[in-house]
């Protein structure tokens, strides 16, 4: 039989497939890149590795995202591990990394300690750290970066994700930001002079959400959806800082990932909380309402 070529086999694929998909999986199973395929477009491709382009198509028209059939996931410039456990980093979530660093050259405490809670795969914090000792060595001897989540799966990819990142990040198993509140206690660390940072980007959708986009059906449910119209968790988020800062001297710079329409909700559910607080909504590139910050 004779082998087709790497053209024949895009333009097969693509009569059912997103162009750019079929090109991505293509690339992978050769262990090549895009360009390869438009400057060898007439090279043949041999039987197992169309055996093995044939099965990932197949994944990916029973909606499997192709981060996930890849188990990798591009995120603020890094390479990151993902899978069927974790939420696949979104571009928007990027545009908090903006926001996160505008925010860092307004502190001035000498001790900073960042927290990402539900973290995932990690994305937000070991990007944070990866850039920002890029560029500042010298927040080497101020800051200390932390992560949790209440998946034991999920975490053990972040901190494989870090390891791979060399990102100085301490992981804690738990439930938001009550492991971080224990490690306080039980290391009897003093938090008087210092900042917080804490960033979510927390399951906010409804099930009604979850069950009428069939592209976010493969991803887990648990890092998807809540309760309460979607704000179950980032309710629960802000009465654990509230109780934090109750009992801790320290200044306290949050920032979640929303869904623009729980904008003005969450903004009035916060203001209650927190009558006294500095709390701003940000846009997205899209000018959606994406994100909500909350300074004490």
């Amino acid at each position: 039989m004779r082998q087709k070529t790497i053209k024949q086999l895009l333009s097969q694929a693509t009569t059912k497939l997103d162009r750019l998909d079929a090109e991505i999986l293509l690339a992978f199973v050769l262990k090549k890149d895009r360009i390869f395929l438009f400057t060898h477009e007439n090279d043949p491709v041999t039987f197992f590795s169309k055996l093995k382009f044939s099965s990932l198509v197949k994944k990916r028209l029973n909606h499997v995202p192709v981060a996930q059939i890849l188990q990798k996931k591009e995120f603020y410039g890094i390479p990151f591990l993902v899978n069927k456990h974790t939420l696949i980093p979104r571009p928007e979530t990027e545009e908090m990394i903006e926001i996160i660093f505008k925010k860092f050259k307004e502190i001035h405490e000498k001790k900073i300690f960042f927290l990402d809670v539900g973290t995932g795969s990690g994305c937000i914090p070991i990007a944070v750290s990866k850039t920002l000792f890029n560029e500042a060595d010298a927040l080497k001897k101020s800051l200390q970066f932390f992560a949790s989540d209440i998946s034991k799966k999920a975490l053990a990819l972040a901190e494989k994700n870090s390891k791979i990142q060399q990102t100085p990040i301490t992981f804690f198993h738990g439930d938001l930001l009550d492991p971080f509140a224990k490690h306080i206690k039980q290391n009897d660390i003093t938090l008087e002079s210092s900042f917080l940072f804490v960033t979510a980007n927390l399951p906010y959708l409804t099930d009604e959400q979850f069950h009428s986009e069939e592209s976010i059906q493969k991803e887990p449910k648990s890092a998807l959806v809540a309760d309460d119209s979607g704000l179950a968790f980032y309710k629960k988020l802000l009465f654990q800082i509230h109780t934090f800062v109750n009992s801790k001297p320290c200044r306290v710079w949050c920032i979640m990932e929303i869904n623009p329409e729980q904008a003005k909700p969450l903004e009035i559910f916060t203001s209650s909380l927190f009558p006294n607080a500095r709390i701003k909504i940000h846009k997205d590139l899209s000018s959606n309402e994406r994100f909500l910050s909350l300074s004490l």
